[in-house]
């Protein structure tokens, strides 16, 4: 709908960043909806619910729309950034690499410690925390790269970071 209602080229990074207006458009949409459905709701009851009333039927966990698109927002750039930097380790011979950061960072629960990183992948304690800050190292430049294919000419790359890397 996006698509065939708006002309993007009248857009303007003076005007904000490009993120900052999906998600204004996805917030107009989502009230649009809640307003189509609060409508059908009332019809289709005949009587209307106070809105003190309502709010207590509100989940106590729902997101915003903005919270929701940021979180999907963030999502992507995390799985885009680890599927890139697992090609390049991989293509480059550094499989043992991605399955130490793997090991440490991406699975669930306590890490397991260097050392027991360096026995079973049969290296020397130093080679784990260099093979760590070397992923590391570049799992941040690859979502500096990927940021900044979503902006737009002279909008705010650091601030864009910071939300991605404080996550």
């Amino acid at each position: 709908m996006l698509l065939s209602r708006f002309d993007f080229a009248a857009l303007s990074p003076d005007r904000g960043s490009f993120r900052g207006f999906l998600k204004t458009s996805l917030r107009r949409f989502v009230i649009s909806e809640e307003r189509k459905k609060d409508v059908r709701a009332r019809a289709e009851r005949a009587v209307a619910l106070p809105f003190t009333e309502a709010e207590t039927l509100r989940p106590a966990d729902a997101s915003s729309p903005d919270e929701a698109f940021d979180r999907a927002w963030m999502r992507t750039v995390i799985d885009q950034m680890l599927a890139r930097l697992r090609a390049e380790l991989t293509g480059a011979g550094k499989d043992a690499y991605f399955e130490i950061f793997q090991e440490y960072c991406l699975q669930p629960g306590e890490p397991p410690t260097y050392e027991e990183l360096a026995r079973k992948h049969g290296l020397a304690l130093h080679d784990v925390r260099n093979y760590l800050s070397a992923v590391r190292q570049r799992g941040r430049a690859i979502v500096h790269e990927i940021v900044t294919e979503y902006l737009a000419p002279g909008e705010d790359i650091d601030g864009e970071l910071a939300f991605v890397l404080s996550r």
